[in-house]
């Protein structure tokens, strides 16, 4: 097994390679869902980015977007410098959206489908203006590092599209503010432990110092962080898979955007999405994939699906402390857990998966689908 210092001079050989080719003038974007997407704010949003190589180690990146509903155009720019070896520096300007989870339940491309036909937005934004500067680190012990300040103002969003069918739920009620916020995150790329293991884990914690709300001075301070933690064992033909999740905000009254928000697909199937809101709260998710045969279906010139796919039955369960429902959505008001069965399955060389649930406490059975997350990124 390679040692993180084969991993890292690898990844510095490789981004150093890039670099040095990398075309002076590219589109970019972080994913096909940043062209065109849709949901309950914006309703349809076309949007166009690139980015611009003046030197090998200097990029000048920018995104904008426009939405047909809300009539309001988005987006960020960011001046980078960075080393091959991991290191840069940059200065970023945006007005965007924000989601309050710290994981999304769904991809973008299903999200704007649902959102678009079936009033079915899984997204919680909130409205963003500001300022930043960031630096991050070259690998360090196998993490990657990045820490920034942000200068910014906070604001809630209202409905402007109209769904074929079906009525939006009710966006958050963010609270205005202006703030100053200290930011670090902490990632571990996949890395395979003993046993074949796959194993990627991530913190994120900011600091933020809210100098008005409302119009009124604030001079409060919130802290928060979060992590997730994701292993993938392989046992003969099957896997053993697990996923955590937790996050955790200072306590006193705190904006509404600031608190721990889980349910979902992901982090709670079987209760209704973000149903858990409050100031501490994490899950745990256990499943056992094994294939099963299937019978396979013809697509033309492209071949033939496998002629397996793969159930993943799963126990599911989440700890809610310190709840802060919002008003006008079904919020859980109980301390205490949250516990959840369900079958999920992965079909289309393991492209799609479906998931049936449901919660045990409070819940109710709940249908999902979906790509598969190892495609969320790029969709």
């Amino acid at each position: 097994m390679a040692s993180d210092a084969d991993v890292e001079r690898v990844e510095n050989e490789a981004r150093r390679a890039a670099l040095s080719h990398a075309p002076s003038v590219a589109l970019s974007a972080r994913s096909v869902s940043d062209f065109v997407r849709a949901d309950r704010v914006e309703g349809l949003a076309l949007g166009l980015g690139g980015t611009v190589r003046p030197v090998t180690d200097l990029s000048v990146s920018a995104f904008g977007r426009y939405g047909f509903d809300d009539r309001e155009g988005h987006g960020h720019g960011e001046l980078r410098w960075q080393r091959a070896d991991g290191f840069g520096v940059g200065v970023t300007a945006y007005r965007d959206f924000r989601d309050a989870g710290d994981l999304a339940e769904t991809s973008l491309l299903i999200n704007s489908f649902a959102s678009q036909e079936f009033g079915s937005d899984r997204t919680d934004p909130f409205d963003v203006r500001g300022v930043g500067a960031f630096v991050t680190a070259p690998r360090w012990g196998g993490l990657v590092w990045r820490a920034g300040v942000r200068r910014e103002t906070e604001a809630a969003l209202a409905i402007h599209a109209r769904s074929a069918l079906g009525h939006f739920a009710a966006t958050i009620p963010a609270a205005s503010l202006w703030q100053t916020a200290l930011t670090v995150d902490i990632e571990r790329p996949t890395f395979e432990g003993p046993g074949g293991t796959e194993i990627r884990a991530n913190v994120d914690a900011r600091y933020e110092w809210d100098s008005e709300q409302d119009g009124i001075p604030a001079g409060r301070d919130v802290g928060r962080a979060a992590a997730s933690a994701e292993i993938d064992r392989p046992v003969g033909r099957d896997r053993l898979v697990t996923q955590t999740t937790a996050a955790i905000v200072s306590r006193g009254p705190i904006p509404i955007q600031d608190a721990v928000y889980l349910g979902g697909p992901v982090t709670g199937p079987g209760y209704d999405y973000h149903a858990f809101v409050g100031g501490l709260a994490a899950s745990e998710h256990v499943e056992w994939q094994f294939p099963i045969p299937a019978p396979a279906i013809t697509l033309g010139r492209y071949g033939t699906t496998p002629h397996a796919v793969t159930l993943a039955p799963f126990v599911h369960v989440v700890y809610l402390d310190r709840p802060d429902p919002i008003p006008f959505r079904t919020s859980m008001t109980g301390e205490g857990w949250y516990p959840s069965l369900g079958m999920g399955m992965l079909a289309l060389w393991s492209v799609v998966r479906v998931d049936v649930a449901r919660g045990l406490r409070d819940g109710r059975w709940t249908f999902s689908f979906d790509l598969t997350r190892d495609l969320w990124g790029i969709f």
